[in-house]
């Protein structure tokens, strides 16, 4: 039966244990700036895909007032698309949020960063805790010139995945960026130690 259950469901059950629980959540989609779509490990062996408010930041809409506010949201999305897709990110203070089938969440990056204040400090978002928002097409403002973070070439696993640089790619290094286990065909295999020599790493 709980397998059938999505987030949003499972935290009207047990809302004060998940209150101070830390989910694992690779991201699968960036809807825009302030929603992402996960792939949720709510328990080990049960997942979710769902949708999920970045708690504190609100960014321009994608369908905006004018088309300043478009081309803000675009930038925003992309922005965040291009540093958080296909990555693994934690999750917290997590509660249902006022749409039905999404909730709201604190979204931490695997290096410990929150994201609100990642995507804040760059200048596609503003510092939001709910209540009415300001509006994006005021004359003065403009798209940031943030550099958008490139991620390192895919054909260099160590500088996607061995985050203390040792030359080694670690079970918690591969669990952390979502590619356990891994496979003898994956770029990571040969950075990694099989024990048991059956082409699998950290089953």
């Amino acid at each position: 039966m709980l397998r059938a259950l999505g987030i949003a469901a499972l935290f009207v059950l047990a809302p004060l244990s998940f209150a101070k629980t830390s989910i694992l959540a690779e991201v699968q989609n960036v809807i825009d700036g302030d929603t992402l779509k996960v792939n949720a490990e709510i328990w080990p062996d049960l997942k979710h895909v769902g949708n999920v408010r970045v708690r504190g930041v609100e960014t321009p809409e994608l369908r905006g007032q004018c088309e300043q506010e478009k081309a803000l949201a675009i930038a925003a999305r992309d922005f965040v698309r291009e540093l958080l897709f296909d990555r693994t990110v934690m999750l917290s203070e997590i509660e249902n949020d006022k749409y039905g089938g999404r909730v709201i969440a604190r979204v931490h990056l695997a290096a410990g960063d929150d994201l609100a204040e990642v995507i804040i400090e760059a200048g596609y978002g503003r510092p939001y805790e709910g209540g009415a928002r300001e509006g994006w097409c005021d004359e003065d403002i403009v798209v940031p010139d943030a550099e958008i973070p490139k991620r390192p070439p895919a054909t260099d696993p160590l500088a996607l995945y061995d985050d203390n640089a040792n030359g080694y790619v670690s079970c918690g290094e591969a669990k952390a960026h979502g590619i356990a286990p891994v496979k003898s065909g994956h770029a990571a295999y040969e950075f990694m130690t099989d024990r048991d020599g059956d082409g699998v790493v950290c089953e």
